[in-house]
């Protein structure tokens, strides 16, 4: 986790803090931060993203975490997710790729697709949701389909995996109205039904985006 006091923490299951890191203080704060694996040896890494567009990476070895590499290369970073051995970022509306390595090499940052708004990694997939209100799905970093909105005139501002055949997804049209919905899909992943949960988003805006988060826990949907 993330302290407000811009120290990183390590925390074990039983609430126990096993390591601490101070990260960068002053004007520059953490806006989101993933756990990946490492590509070399499955260490546990951190990939930690600031408002001015820096990442770094640490690893955590043992009870200390120690800095691997660290990017300046992006702006307006807004999302970030682990994919296996890679980091998925959205920096300007353009979904990249960053190799999660274990030391300071040069970093492979590929871009993956642009009009990317949020995304949501879990079963091994991504999900990212585009401006156009597509939602394009990956495994291992590689398109496996495309999945359209239902309106034209919608955007896909928020997206969720809830298991891997059934994913959250959010829509805000041209008129600010937003809707939630639950897609089901089949074993290839086309969807075989939509679940509109109704007026269920609170209004929170930025960015002219309605912002909410949402948790599965049991057979309940939570919306905040």
């Amino acid at each position: 986790c993330v302290r407000n006091n811009g120290l990183l923490q390590a925390i074990d299951k039983d609430s126990h803090v096993i390591a601490t890191q101070s990260l960068t203080t002053g004007d520059v704060q953490c806006i989101a931060a993933a756990a990946a694996a490492a590509a070399n040896n499955n260490l546990a890494a951190l990939v930690v993203a600031y408002t001015n567009g820096a990442l770094e990476c640490y690893n955590l070895i043992g009870q200390q975490f120690q800095l691997q590499w660290t990017t300046t290369s992006l702006s307006n970073v807004t999302n970030l997710a682990a994919c296996d051995q890679n980091v998925a970022v959205i920096a300007d509306n353009v979904l990249y790729s960053i190799e999660c390595r274990s030391n300071d090499a040069a970093l492979e940052q590929t871009k993956v697709c642009t009009g990317a708004l949020c995304l949501s990694y879990q079963y091994r997939r991504l999900a990212v949701g585009l401006e156009t209100g597509t939602i394009q799905v990956y495994e291992q970093l590689q398109k496996r389909l495309e999945i359209p909105a239902e309106s034209s005139q919608s955007r896909c501002t928020h997206v969720d995996w809830v298991k891997p055949n059934r994913l959250l997804a959010g829509y805000q049209n041209q008129e600010d109205e937003v809707s939630l919905q639950i897609l089901e899909l089949d074993s290839s992943l086309s969807v075989i039904e939509r679940t509109d949960l109704g007026d269920v988003i609170p209004f929170f805006s930025i960015d002219d985006r309605h912002v909410f988060w949402t948790q599965t826990i049991g057979p309940l949907v939570l919306v905040m």
